[in-house]
């Protein structure tokens, strides 16, 4: 797509109408936008999986079509930190520590699995939800 430089001086009789082209491909394209995540909710209701796991069917056409669930968990690092200083000195913090800050997930699980007491007391500074659910098309026919 090449882009035209504009025209100097900016006048708003040429910029007034490209404005609205704009702002109407922009309702058009959120309207796609939404009625495609509604399409990919439907097939994904369709499709059901367990927890976080995938599945997937290929249809005759060749198409194969994954639907993939998932978690997002995010943490209050220095929370966690204070938490494991305070009250679990000694004990591995489920922290990741790089040039951020992330939740090291599977200690995270493990505190879930192993000391539920310190994971109850961690419950206050982790929020999990789920990812949204992809939906891939492979080899599609468009």
């Amino acid at each position: 797509m090449n882009r035209q430089p504009i025209p100097t001086p900016v006048t708003l009789e040429d910029l007034e109408p490209l404005v609205t082209k704009l702002r109407l491909a922009k309702i058009a394209e959120n309207q796609k936008r939404q009625d495609r995540i509604a399409v990919e909710d439907r097939i994904a209701a369709l499709m059901p999986t367990e927890g976080t796991k995938q599945t997937s069917v290929k249809l005759p056409d060749g198409t194969k079509v994954i639907v993939r669930r998932g978690l997002l968990y995010k943490a209050d690092a220095v929370g966690l930190t204070k938490l494991f200083g305070e009250e679990f000195a000694g004990a591995h913090v489920p922290l990741v520590y790089k040039t951020t800050t992330e939740l090291d997930v599977p200690g995270y699980e493990w505190y879930r699995e192993n000391q539920r007491a310190v994971f109850d007391r961690m419950l206050d500074h982790v929020t999990v939800k789920p990812k949204k659910i992809s939906v891939t098309l492979e080899n599609p026919r468009i």
